[in-house]
């Protein structure tokens, strides 16, 4: 079921052609801000300082843009977790805060 799913968003840039081997493997914190990064296209948004004490030098700096725009945090304990697992509350989130930049860009 998910193969036009996963054929438009590789048609849009938003995933890579072999970026995941498994799509019906779990996404992590990271990959999803990946996506979300390419999706907003983040690429002349100013980064925030680095709070977090944990993040991965290959998504460092889409993190960095996603939380300069309100999209995603870390945690109280000054981590982001990376490689945690995206719950439904947070993948909810991310779609939300992620859809209101889109049409403020929109009624620019």
């Amino acid at each position: 079921w998910p193969d036009y799913y996963i054929s438009t968003a590789k048609g849009n840039g938003l995933v890579l052609e072999d970026e995941f081997e498994d799509y019906n493997k779990k996404i992590t914190r990271n990959e999803i801000a990946r996506i979300t990064a390419r999706y907003i296209n983040v690429n002349n948004i100013e980064r925030a300082k680095n709070i977090f004490d944990d993040l991965d030098s290959e998504y460092k700096s889409d993190i960095l843009r996603l939380v300069k725009l309100g999209v995603i945090n870390g945690y109280a304990d000054g981590t982001y977790k990376g490689e945690k697992n995206v719950t439904r509350a947070e993948g909810s989130n991310y779609n939300n805060k992620e859809s209101n930049i889109c049409k403020k860009k929109a009624n620019k």
